[in-house]
């Protein structure tokens, strides 16, 4: 069993007022196994309901994969719930499968890498 741990956030923009206003705040969380400094970074926005609204006019549609929805944006808030979804992957047998579960949520900076495709080459 592995013992994961969120090991820093990085708040890439200051935290917008929590004023009902629309707001988004891009995030970058550092994840890893406790007692090791090795982690990968996972992405996300965290948003609020209002802001989701108001990408979604005239009945379009959005795909919320690697958002966090609150009503308020707060660092405590997002902390404590970026630590239970990394908690309720512990039971994983490998990081491999960790990973792999708790991109189905977040965005993984490894996300389609291919070992075997060798460097990217610019054409």
């Amino acid at each position: 069993m592995l013992d994961p741990e969120v090991k820093s956030i990085d708040w890439v923009d200051a935290f917008p007022p929590n004023d009902g206003s629309p707001a988004a705040l891009p995030v970058t969380a550092s994840i890893g196994e406790r007692g090791n400094d090795a982690a990968d970074n996972f992405q996300l926005i965290v948003c609020n309901s209002a802001w989701i609204a108001s990408q979604v006019p005239n009945g379009s549609g959005l795909w919320p994969r690697g958002m966090l929805i609150v009503e308020t944006i707060t660092p405590g808030h997002i902390q404590k719930t970026l630590e239970a979804l990394v908690y309720q992957f512990r039971r994983s047998h490998s990081w491999t499968d960790f990973t792999e579960r708790l991109s189905r949520y977040l965005l993984w900076e490894y996300e389609d890498y291919n070992v075997y495709m060798g460097e990217p080459v610019v054409p």
